[in-house]
């Protein structure tokens, strides 16, 4: 297999060999848990080479990647149950489970490091933080130029992001309400810290995988900004692709929502805002997430641009669990 982010000069993925190495994520990877809120911010970028004036595909909804969802009102469409209680911010936006907080304050445009780890220990939506069933794709939103690049690597069998996905009803909902994607003329603000001004795309899609899991770098610490740690794809499961979401997405959403009813709130959530047990909380969880992680050990070792990196499958922290 071939792993890489989109190619750049220089750099091409290397084949991956299967090995039976529980060391490769060592105890010097793994100790040093910070506690939350001193937590290195990493904002979130892409890994895709991408012409000047395109959007980056790896952001919040603010600044191009819908995950945040906007306040209330007479056009925000019906809440699927597990989104209802989820916090909102100052702004009245929806803070979904992939963004830290620094005492009572969201922040939106920025990770965590172990957070990212945790919601891939327990294969939790990037959203609502509760599980993502293994009978179910995983989604994430791409704008038009990150949607191309991504169908590149499938071509190659070799997908890698920054970003943990989630599920489809909580993308719908993203695509709906974000001011991003709402209009196919949808361009960042010009105060964005990323790519001022880009537009969205004519075509930007809702692409699912029917697996995923990380490649993790185990030179570097887990808890630190550079910590070396990618997401993988498995098995392209199809896109929707839309233009105008609230002609294109409302429906299917609706469907959606009224189908999946409850299904996902039987299950644990791995949300950390101060209603949900916050710093501390997140602190315990991520320091068993980093523990079970060294217990699973990886399970194969590839090259990512030159450098060898252990793959582990998503969800391991949970069959741990169950075990």
């Amino acid at each position: 297999m071939q792993f890489g982010q989109h190619p750049a000069p220089g750099h091409s993925g290397a084949a991956g060999s299967s090995v039976n190495s529980s060391t490769a994520i060592t105890a010097a990877t793994c100790d040093q848990v910070p506690a939350p809120g001193t937590l290195p911010e990493l904002t979130v970028r892409s890994g895709k080479r991408r012409p000047a004036g395109t959007a980056d595909a790896n952001l919040d909804l603010v600044h191009g990647r819908a995950t945040v969802i906007p306040m209330t009102g007479p056009t925000e469409p019906k809440l699927a149950p597990h989104l209802r209680d989820l916090p909102r911010d100052k702004r009245g936006y929806l803070v979904p489970a992939e963004s830290p907080w620094v005492g009572d304050e969201p922040k939106i445009s920025k990770v965590e490091p172990l957070l990212r780890l945790i919601l891939a220990g327990h294969r939790a939506c990037a959203v609502c933080g509760y599980p993502t069933l293994v009978d179910e794709p995983v989604w994430r939103i791409y704008d038009e130029f990150s949607r191309n690049s991504t169908h590149e690597q499938i071509r190659r069998d070799a997908v890698t992001d920054n970003d943990i996905p989630g599920h489809l009803v909580c993308m719908l909902y993203s695509a709906l309400v974000c001011p991003f994607w709402r209009t196919p003329g949808g361009r960042l603000g010009r105060d964005s810290m990323f790519q001022p001004g880009a537009a969205r795309g004519a075509a930007p899609a809702i692409m699912g995988f029917n697996d995923y899991g990380l490649l993790i770098d185990p030179s570097k610490q887990l808890g630190g900004v550079d910590n070396g740690v990618h997401v993988y794809l498995e098995d392209f499961a199809g896109e929707i692709v839309f233009s105008d979401p609230l002609a294109d997405l409302a429906d299917p959403y609706d469907a959606l929502r009224q189908q999946v009813g409850g299904r996902y709130i039987r299950h644990r959530r791995r949300h950390y805002a101060p209603t949900f047990g916050g710093g501390q909380r997140l602190t315990k969880e991520a320091t068993e997430t980093v523990r079970l992680l060294q217990q699973h050990g990886p399970e194969a070792m590839v090259d990512f641009e030159g450098t060898p990196r252990a793959s582990v499958r998503a969800g391991w922290a949970s069959a741990a669990r169950r075990r």
